[in-house]
């Protein structure tokens, strides 16, 4: 998975500097005006993001790449715990 960015606006490949009629210069200022769903924070421009879970939604590539790593630490820690040896082996009917 690609993380993308939006381009300044009067950059060149950015949106028109002033609010026009292009289609493309809409969806990027929309885009950019948008909320990333984990930080609520404007998506913005020249930041990586990536689309959310959602349609139309987009998560910041900084905040989803640390709640990934959040949720890998966490399950890497319960692991390890089940690794000591003095812990017996999960039964089926154990429950967590």
């Amino acid at each position: 998975m690609a993380a993308g960015v939006l381009p300044e606006p009067g950059t060149q490949f950015g949106p028109c500097l002033i609010v026009c009629r292009h289609i493309d210069c809409a969806q990027t200022r929309a885009m950019a005006e948008s909320y990333c769903t984990i930080c609520i924070k404007r998506i913005g421009y020249d930041k990586r993001f990536y689309n959310g879970d959602q349609p139309n939604t987009w998560d910041h590539a900084v905040c989803l790449e640390d709640k990934i790593e959040a949720e890998n630490n966490r399950h890497i820690e319960k692991v390890e715990r089940r690794k000591d040896p003095r812990d017996k082996a999960p039964s089926i009917f154990d429950r967590e």
